[in-house]
């Protein structure tokens, strides 16, 4: 279903789940970040980035005012994106680009879960999904939101 692709790929933004989509060596494909000020925490396990955050890993790109990445025992557990409307953008294998946008985005790895709030909108070509808040559960493929709109085009048969 194409719903479904759409709400999956948006974690793409998330860097954990997209890349190993698209490899199988995900963990080797560099991070490149660029931000106006970054700060690592190493006692709370929070790497804190402000100002112009953009961070690409393969085909993913998130853009934010602010990025905060949260990590224990050496691993990210949880990353959190904020922006006047905070951007990402992917390319999946063997599907069309997603783009997406919220004034909050929130990837829970443990839950599998991605949030969207705040001006939450998603589109793959011409479909695309907005509301007030989007959550996807990326193991359950339950899509759940609020004052949510939807356009769905049907692919054309040819």
């Amino acid at each position: 279903m194409r719903l479904i692709t759409i709400f999956s790929l948006s974690a793409a933004l998330f860097m954990h789940s997209a890349i190993a989509q698209n490899s199988d060596n995900y963990k080797e494909i560099p991070i490149n970040l660029s931000a106006d000020q970054g700060e690592y925490d190493a006692i709370a396990g929070r790497a804190t980035y402000t100002g112009n955050v953009d961070i690409t890993q393969g085909e993913m790109n998130l853009k934010g005012d602010k990025v905060v990445i949260h990590i224990s025992e050496g691993e990210v557990t949880l990353i959190e994106a904020w922006g006047k409307l905070a951007t990402f953008h992917y390319v999946a294998k063997n599907e069309p680009p997603i783009d997406g946008r919220g004034q909050y985005m929130k990837y829970t790895i443990a839950s599998s879960t991605v949030e969207i709030n705040g001006q939450a909108y998603v589109k793959q070509e011409k479909n695309e999904t907005h509301g007030e808040t989007l959550t996807y559960n990326l193991a359950k493929e339950q899509v759940s939101g609020k004052r949510v709109k939807m356009t769905l085009t049907p692919k054309s048969g040819g």
